[in-house]
């Protein structure tokens, strides 16, 4: 590359703000893709990956021998367009914003379903670490005026009710899971109303509620909180136009390596994660698939030996905990342990796949089967990967690794 275009391309310090923004051809080519491919709102995201996915499959579910069942995107969208009427009307009849809590680690894509539900509905997503206590969730929910939130679990609508005093503004929980009338009995004592997300479905079929007005860029789409780690759990607003520019510098900063239409991105991160809910925007606008973990994510490996995923968004700790898993076995047997060592020595820079000889590849062919064997690219969340990580996933799982994205203006 001509120096004086790698000099263009180089990210620039903003010296009103102390953040690094896009170049100015980066810019450029982000403007471009926002006017071309008239996306306003996240709303538009799945009727934009129907069109290039010429209504290929969509959403995929580990269903019970282990395989992954997929729904178009057509049987999607229409899916989401139902659910999102449903729970407008909740809101509505609860008398509080149009705010609706998400408090869940299982059903995950359930979990995409209803988010994108709320886009689509005008609705705000308040999506809520599952690891807070009740206390600390009713805190937010009583702060942000909720009136209505989704459970995954009846486990969960019992820990609310523990904290009914709390949480006047609730009267709505809505339980992805089948639920027995005991547990809505009990909680209608409460003066709250137990409801199914199939019975939700139903309301938004035969008594839908349509949004007044169309959804506008800068309304609000998603409050995200903190995990409360390091204090009391806080909350920041962002906007449809925050989180569409977030995808598409990912799109653009990704370049060659961004998704297409062909690639299926492996999900199992919480809901409250935002590297993966801005990767699979860019995937679904792609025409991607997206492949979500079982309700068991500590069964998340043997998943992906399922789905054969392309993309995965993650996290140092779980790509150092497969490292140390692979030294762990070998331990012991010196020559295991050489032919391991000498398999990830590697020269020069981090920069994609690079041809393995004959040993490399039988000594690392079982991690890669491990993972599905098909991975090209793996995002990298949180804190920056070590060398050594990098270098892991370059030769044993055979993928480009990426740690960090610059944002745009």
């Amino acid at each position: 590359m001509d120096p004086i275009e790698l000099i263009n391309n180089q990210s620039k310090c903003n010296n009103k703000e102390t953040i690094r923004t896009a170049s100015e051809s980066e810019q450029q080519e982000y403007n471009e893709l926002r006017s071309n491919r008239s996306i306003e709102t996240l709303a538009d995201v799945f009727t934009l990956g129907l069109t290039v996915s010429d209504n290929g499959p969509c959403i995929g579910k580990l269903v019970s021998n282990g395989q992954y069942e997929w729904t178009s995107y057509s049987t999607v969208y229409e899916n989401i367009v139902t659910i999102g009427l449903g729970l407008r009307h909740l809101a509505i009849l609860s008398g509080s914003k149009f705010n609706i809590g998400l408090i869940a680690s299982k059903h995950l894509a359930d979990c995409c379903l209803i988010e994108f539900a709320c886009y689509n509905s005008g609705l705000i997503v308040v999506p809520l670490d599952d690891n807070l206590t009740p206390k600390d969730c009713a805190l937010i929910l009583e702060q942000l005026n909720i009136g209505c939130v989704i459970v995954d679990t009846p486990d969960r609508v019992h820990g609310l009710i523990g904290q009914s005093n709390c949480l006047q503004c609730l009267k709505f929980i809505v339980v992805i899971e089948s639920i027995i009338e005991s547990f809505k009995s009990k909680a209608f004592a409460y003066g709250l109303t137990v409801k199914t997300l199939n019975q939700v479905i139903k309301i938004g079929e035969e008594d839908p509620i349509y949004p007044e007005e169309k959804i506008n860029s800068k309304d609000i789409a998603l409050i995200i909180h903190s995990n409360g780690s390091t204090g009391k759990p806080k909350g920041i607003k962002l906007t449809h136009d925050n989180i569409l520019s977030n995808a598409i510098a990912v799109t653009i900063r990704l370049g060659n390596h961004k998704p297409n239409k062909c690639d299926i991105l492996f999900c199992y991160m919480p809901i409250t994660q935002m590297y993966q809910r801005c990767f699979q925007i860019v995937t679904l606008m792609a025409g991607g698939r997206l492949g979500f973990s079982g309700s068991d994510l500590k069964q998340s490996w043997k998943n992906m030996e399922s789905l054969k995923p392309t993309l995965l968004v993650t996290i140092p700790h779980l790509i150092k905990s497969l490292h140390d898993k692979l030294f762990l076995k070998v331990k012991g047997n010196l020559i295991a342990e050489w032919f391991l060592h000498r398999s990830l020595v590697t020269l020069g820079p981090c920069s994609g796949r690079q041809r393995l000889s004959i040993w490399q590849s039988y000594v690392l062919s079982r991690i890669r089967n491990r993972l599905g064997g098909n991975l090209r690219l793996i995002i990298v969340a949180k804190s920056h990967l070590p060398r050594y990580l990098m270098n892991f996933i370059r030769l044993s799982l055979g993928a480009k690794a990426r740690n960090r994205l610059i944002r745009f203006r």
